[in-house]
């Protein structure tokens, strides 16, 4: 899909593109000007892109795959601030969209969720406190995603077997259709429930589609009209 923003002036053209990567889809702006080579910036999380006029986007791409780990990095450290802080007095992490306070206590055995607070022991090391927050978050919400994917199985008519939910670097979810399994990105719990849903949906649909098809797109937007306005709003804080 392109789309196009403005035109500035004679000496620079700005669009709007869509990358897919590995069933998710990388937004991106590039402007082309008068220059000799492509640059590529990640800014608060967003890629911009500026190349000489008349580049083909298959050049472009060609770069942005390249650097596809770098950007996912960046992305990653962008939306932190927006989704936990353990460097505060009352550390907290988003659950559904709002603030949920964690309590760290070096004398606690065992984590665990009570009274809308996640208990969880002092690691003394950033990383493993935020590796084992997710690992808790996974096991503690797992039936949740197992109940409502339940619940759109059967309103959509999709047998599925399988539904796993761990942390992962470049995807939202993902689907393996011969054998009805579905795994789930445990950072989907820092969104809305309708954008979880949208990406249950999703997942769901490639059980009968496995590739991004019109008629996979017309099935996901059957049960989730709004979708592209949802898809919107996940990718473009990067994962």
């Amino acid at each position: 899909m392109v789309m196009f923003v403005s035109l500035n002036s004679m000496s620079s053209l700005k669009f709007k593109k869509t990358l897919s990567y590995q069933g998710n889809n990388l937004r991106y702006t590039i402007t082309y000007k008068e220059q000799k080579h492509i640059i590529l910036r990640v800014v608060q999380g967003k890629v911009r892109i500026s190349a000489p006029f008349n580049t083909p986007d298959w050049e472009v791409e060609k770069i942005i795959y390249k650097n596809i780990s770098k950007i996912v990095t960046v992305q990653n450290q962008h939306i932190i601030g927006s989704v936990y802080d353990f460097n505060t007095l009352k550390p907290w992490v988003k659950i559904f969209h709002n603030e949920i306070e964690i309590v760290i206590d070096e004398n606690l055995t065992r984590s665990k969720i009570e009274d809308n607070k996640i208990y969880m022991k002092n690691y003394f090391d950033q990383e493993e406190q935020i590796k084992k927050l997710y690992s808790i978050l996974a096991k503690h919400y797992k039936n949740w995603f197992i109940s409502r994917t339940i619940d759109w199985s059967l309103k959509m008519n999709i047998q599925f077997r399988n539904v796993n939910v761990k942390l992962m670097k470049a995807k939202w979810g993902y689907c393996l259709p011969k054998e009805l399994k579905i795994a789930f990105n445990t950072k989907l719990l820092h969104f809305t429930e309708e954008i979880i849903s949208y990406v249950i949906i999703h997942e769901l649909t490639h059980i009968l589609y496995p590739n991004h098809s019109k008629e996979f797109w017309h099935f996901v937007e059957r049960y989730c009209p709004e979708y592209k306005k949802l898809q919107t709003l996940l990718n473009s804080t990067g994962i």
